[in-house]
């Protein structure tokens, strides 16, 4: 197993740890506010998971609640675009830990790569995709709160799922952690700056045109949200486009689509013309 700060599961290389007897770590994929991601064999149905560890100084904490919320927030999901509970919420040695299908390519940053970009028609076809799961994910009330590329996890197919629902907000129980920004500012709306627990829908709609920018161009959103360099950044994409990124992230909620399935169709409209420039 990896060694270095984070999460230490008691296991030597030669005998990794299995998680609720079903789940033996393979290695450690990355490093959350919360805690750690492994890769894992299933041992129960074959294949890879990712599994969710939580750091042990989280316990009893705000952070524990996020983490315990996400995995029930998962349970609830059912759409063929959101990241798949596979392994309920457990302890193993007195952590806490729950398990999702692991994506075969990766997060969409890992598509796109340092100064890269997709081609329209693919950037199109994964924000149908994620914009079908906010659809999903808005029916029951919950908003997500963070969409960005990292949280785009990318299959085969390619199929692009909906992952990392730690900051997701839920109107019927709401967890703040007070001092802690939730989001991440180059993808969210001025108003989730201002008050994260006062947010809508649009928040996510915003997230998802900022994703589609970066997807399409390589660049970091926050040209889009900086006076003086909005209007060429949005110049130099394709028309279609432009107009879609340009109503997804406009600072004002009433400016922007009203609801995810409203950028949904303007997105499937704007893939079925094929619009190239």
């Amino acid at each position: 197993m990896p060694d270095g700060s984070g999460v230490t599961p008691r296991a030597s290389d030669d005998h990794p740890p299995v998680f609720g007897g079903r789940f033996r770590l393979v290695q450690r994929l990355g490093r959350g506010q919360a805690g750690d991601v492994f890769e894992a064999e299933d041992l129960r149905l074959g294949g890879r998971a990712a599994v969710k560890v939580l750091s042990p100084e989280h316990g009893g904490t705000p952070v524990e609640e996020r983490f315990v919320q996400e995995a029930r927030v998962l349970a609830r999901l059912d759409h063929p675009h959101v990241v798949r509970l596979v392994g309920g919420l457990e302890a193993h040695d007195g952590l806490r830990y729950f398990a999702v299908e692991l994506a075969e390519h990766g997060s969409l940053d890992t598509a796109i790569g340092p100064g890269g970009a997709l081609a329209l028609d693919q950037a199109l076809r994964f924000a149908r995709q994620i914009l079908g799961a906010l659809v999903h994910v808005h029916a029951l009330g919950l908003i997500h709160r963070d969409v960005k590329p990292s949280n785009v996890l990318v299959f085969g197919g390619p199929c692009a799922k909906l992952a990392d629902f730690g900051v997701v907000h839920d109107a019927r129980r709401a967890i703040t952690m007070f001092g802690d920004e939730l989001g991440t500012p180059a993808f969210m709306p001025p108003e989730q700056a201002i008050d994260p627990a006062d947010v809508s829908p649009s928040a996510d709609v915003y997230g998802m045109g900022t994703t589609l920018f970066t997807m399409v161009t390589g660049d970091k959103p926050v040209v889009i949200s900086t006076a003086g360099y909005r209007e060429r950044a949005l110049e130099a994409l394709p028309v279609g486009l432009r107009e879609v990124v340009d109503r997804a992230t406009r600072p004002f909620v009433e400016e922007r689509y009203a609801t995810a399935a409203h950028m949904l169709e303007a997105v499937v409209a704007l893939e079925a013309t094929a619009v190239t420039k």
